[in-house]
């Protein structure tokens, strides 16, 4: 069966690609598979992909316009609705192997193929996170809740230069 741009997956209406989302809304691993099928599946996905961010999507959030290339479209930055910072990275849930690391699985082979990487020292997340906070300020997101658990690092750490109002008061604050 051929499945060029003019059938198939690639026809189905964004309606359909956002019900699949919501079937399975914390499964970034399939996602980010997703987002690689075709560009219509990219515009779907990735901004699905950004709206709940976390320590292991930093160094993608932080990225400047110029080094996304040769991708396209809107930053990732301008879909994040709710971030959670961490650090020390301590989510078992979402690693798999090994500390600080998120590996998607493929079944059929048995290989786990890195796709994540979290900050190991305090200096790296600090850049990362204000890199991040500056994006999406820039990009204009609109967070409705920021969850920060970092042990002996201060919010203003993290916001550095940037200015918290900025941000669309936060419906939720954890801190």
């Amino acid at each position: 069966m051929n499945l060029n741009h003019g059938s198939g997956f690639n026809t189905l209406p964004l309606e359909l690609y956002h019900l699949i989302a919501q079937k399975n809304p914390d499964d970034t691993s399939t996602f980010c598979a997703l987002t690689r099928v075709s560009r219509r599946a990219y515009e779907a996905f990735n901004p699905i992909l950004y709206e709940r961010i976390d320590t292991l999507t930093l160094s993608t959030l932080a990225l400047m316009e110029k080094a996304r290339f040769p991708l396209t479209g809107p930053h990732p930055a301008a879909f994040v609705k709710s971030m959670v910072f961490e650090y020390p990275y301590e989510n078992p849930s979402r690693l798999i192997g090994s500390a600080n690391r998120l590996y998607s699985k493929d079944e059929k082979a048995k290989n786990k193929r890195l796709i994540a990487l979290a900050p190991t020292s305090s200096t790296t997340f600090l850049k990362l996170a204000s890199a991040t906070i500056s994006n999406v300020i820039f990009y204009g997101a609109s967070v409705k809740s920021l969850e920060y658990r970092c042990k002996g690092l201060g919010l203003s750490d993290a916001f550095q230069n940037n200015n918290f109002s900025a941000f669309l008061i936060p419906r939720t604050l954890y801190y």
